[in-house]
């Protein structure tokens, strides 16, 4: 469990980072993979099945939280619109 917190954390902010770069989904979807993988191996995960495991639910995991954190620091003001004219 600490792998797989430490590998999104680690791929979160490699995507973060390059973000702004990456247009497609799917590129990010790979650079989300890539980075867990990456992240996973530094950890010292030695088996297969359980370093492809972890990679995989690093991979979903780390845009959540680049998400969540852009979502906790940026303000955005609330804007109401009303749903009726004013007569």
């Amino acid at each position: 469990m600490l792998e797989l917190i430490l590998s999104a954390c680690f791929a979160a902010f490699f995507l973060a980072v390059i973000e702004q770069l990456i247009d497609l989904r799917i590129y990010r979807a790979i650079a989300a993979l890539a980075l867990s993988a990456v992240g996973v191996g530094l950890t010292g995960v030695t088996s297969i099945p359980l370093f492809i495991v972890t990679t995989v639910a690093s991979g979903f995991l780390s845009p959540f939280l680049v998400v969540l954190a852009d979502s906790i620091t940026s303000y955005r003001p609330a804007v109401t619109q009303p749903t009726r004219l004013d007569r």
